[in-house]
């Protein structure tokens, strides 16, 4: 006769937390070796490493774009910052959601004394939606969806050259532009840039907002809101 040998009632949730506990404890181990790489990475492109808050006396980004708004455990950390191409720049990881809405990734923040309206700008495969037609670029609304509180003010920003910039974009890289204020984001949705592709992330985004600000139709720095958004600027 054979008997089966039944395993104690505490077995089962001492395996599952026993997996949980080394998950997490991997997830640390990645995350710290990630962090020292991109130390290193930092110092290479002469860029400061701030870690997870920018240092008194940084110039940090206003990072008040659509991507920012109404989330929930959010999260920035690997914070590097400095100047590229005469533009002030914080390269850092994003994460925000829990469970099937958890993202995480990379973003470039551009700072400038240009206000932008607040505008969104991806592949209409990502964004779903209305977006803003222009008619000197027909096809341009077939691929990206671009969206703005400020419709008006945000056609005046994207000038045919800017938009013929942006229509060289191939649509599998998935670049992502928002700006709001004085500051322009960069990302590619949902990739966080490993520390081997550092450099070419760091090069691509630079080149994507000086050519953006280049070719801005929104020029004088003058005649912007004030800091808190409610008394104009009159200096």
């Amino acid at each position: 006769m054979n008997y089966a040998i039944a395993a104690p009632s505490w077995l089962a949730p001492a395996v599952i937390a026993g997996l949980i506990g080394a998950f997490v404890a991997l997830k640390s181990i990645l995350a710290d070796k990630r962090n020292r790489a991109l130390i290193d990475t930092a110092q290479q492109l002469g860029l400061k490493f701030e870690g997870e808050n920018w240092a008194p006396g940084s110039q940090a980004p206003q990072l008040e774009t659509p991507l920012f708004e109404h989330r929930t455990d959010e999260q920035i950390r690997n914070i590097m910052s400095g100047t590229r191409e005469g533009l002030a720049v914080s390269f850092f990881d994003y994460w925000y959601g829990r469970g099937k809405g958890h993202r995480e990734q990379t973003l470039a923040a551009f700072s400038q004394q240009v206000w932008l309206p607040s505008f969104e700008l991806g592949p209409r495969s990502i964004i779903r939606g209305m977006g803003i037609h222009f008619e000197s670029h027909p096809d341009f609304a077939k691929r990206f969806r671009l969206s703005s509180v400020d419709p008006e003010k945000t056609r005046e920003l994207f000038t045919p050259g800017m938009l013929s910039f942006l229509e060289s974009f191939d649509l599998n890289s998935k670049w992502r532009l928002e700006g709001s204020g004085l500051t322009l984001v960069v990302y590619r949705s949902g990739k966080k840039v490993g520390p081997q592709e550092f450099l070419s992330f760091v090069e691509e985004t630079t080149r994507i907002a000086k050519t953006f600000f280049h070719l801005s139709g929104l020029k004088e720095p003058g005649h912007r809101p004030s800091v808190l958004g409610l008394i104009p600027d009159k200096s």
